[in-house]
């Protein structure tokens, strides 16, 4: 039985080339041409998203090994996309969270197709807890409470702890604890109306996210 195939996003990794794209993602390199003809001008880089071929499986388990870099990338873009609205256009606030919730569940499914998650209902509700300490640390900014920042500061320990005892593979709390100081620094930068040097430190988590996501 012939398997059917559907496009897919793929974003190019460091050090990539078309032999190797292909290598990867099981494309001849006819296929991966026609249905990018800008590689026929200019090579890769990394960062650049491509369509690519992935062919569905005759059973029903979904292959998330091609999709996880673009997911780790659409979550960073959400998750600025919740923070913007929650500094500035608050009424979009729930609108812009359920994109972020849903990408969640499918990221969440990307990291357990390559390593065994004990419990990934404990991973997605951690993930939602970090995205509403950056919420948090909105309000603290805006307040300049500093009582409130001492809670937050233990809250957020105990988050880093939750983490911790998920045992991920390669990617442990000072990492992502270093993220959310970046998305912190982040906020400060853009509440303190200096958009510039904000997108130089978004610019930054996002290399970090890219980072996590080669990792599997």
């Amino acid at each position: 039985m012939n398997k059917e195939s559907k496009i897919k996003l793929y974003v190019v990794q460091p050090n990539e080339n078309i032999n190797s794209i292909c290598s990867k993602t099981q494309m001849s390199k006819e296929d991966l041409l026609r249905l990018n003809p800008i590689l026929k001008v200019s090579s890769p880089h990394a960062g650049q998203p491509l369509n690519i071929l992935i062919y569905e499986r005759d059973s029903n388990e979904e292959d998330f090994e091609l999709e996880c870099p673009a997911l780790f990338i659409k979550h960073v873009y959400l998750l600025k996309q919740l923070i913007l609205s929650k500094i500035y256009v608050k009424d979009y606030l729930y609108a812009s969270n359920k994109p972020l919730h849903d990408n969640n569940a499918y990221l969440v499914k990307c990291v357990e197709f390559h390593i065994d998650l004990p419990n990934n209902y404990n991973f997605i509700q951690i993930m939602e807890e970090f995205q509403n300490n950056i919420l948090d640390f909105i309000d603290i900014v805006d307040r300049k409470d500093q009582n409130a920042l001492n809670s937050y500061k233990s809250t957020t320990k105990d988050l880093m702890n939750s983490y911790d005892q998920l045992e991920i593979k390669n990617v442990d709390s000072k990492a992502i604890n270093t993220i959310m100081k970046n998305w912190q620094l982040y906020i400060i930068k853009l509440m303190g109306n200096k958009p510039e040097e904000a997108e130089n430190i978004f610019s930054n988590i996002e290399k970090q996210y890219r980072d996590i996501s080669n990792l599997f």
